[in-house]
């Protein structure tokens, strides 16, 4: 993830590849659907769509089996379905497939338990930008005045925000 955050698609991409080859990825579905995740947002940021669209199915078929595991470790209990959603949301537009993005993007919203404020402002914040850059203002000035960062401490989100904010008024 650190890889990714600083740009280093190809990199990212191979530690996530090495670390889906551990028993641990083939063991546990919750591995097996989280770096199948992460994967798609390396591929689709690397520009190759078909391997997006393959993890993220990898990723949906592990979910799937979520119910026969045994229950998560504390280090993993995050991971749900509105988290494998809102990265494929984030695999979405990084392919360019801004409808579909925002599409899992507001089903993620719809997802997220009420508590997860940061994954709430991340997504409401992701949502914005979405409907903005598809041209649809009203809708971004709508998501974008109900993004309540007053919960979260995280500067990268709150400057995403500013920036749709002030491209909403420019």
């Amino acid at each position: 993830m650190q890889a990714r955050l600083e740009g280093r698609h190809r990199e990212a991409l191979q530690i996530n590849r090495a670390a889906l080859q551990s028993r641990q990825a083939r063991q546990d579905p919750r591995i097996a659907a989280l770096l199948p995740s992460r994967l798609a947002i390396g591929h689709a940021r690397a520009g190759d769509r078909p391997a997006a669209a393959r993890s993220l199915l990898a990723a949906e078929a592990a979910h799937d089996k979520f119910g026969t595991a045994d229950p998560a470790p504390p280090w993993l209990r995050f991971l749900d379905a509105a988290e494998i959603s809102g990265l494929a949301a984030i695999a979405h537009q990084a392919m360019g497939r801004l409808p579909d993005a925002e599409l899992v993007t507001a089903q993620t919203l719809q997802l997220l338990p009420a508590a997860m404020r940061r994954n709430r402002v991340y997504y409401g914040v992701q949502l914005a930008e979405l409907q903005l850059a598809q041209g649809n203002t009203e809708h971004a000035r709508i998501t974008a005045a109900t993004v309540d960062t007053t919960a979260v401490s995280s500067r990268r989100i709150a400057d995403r925000l500013t920036a749709v904010q002030h491209a909403l008024t420019a």
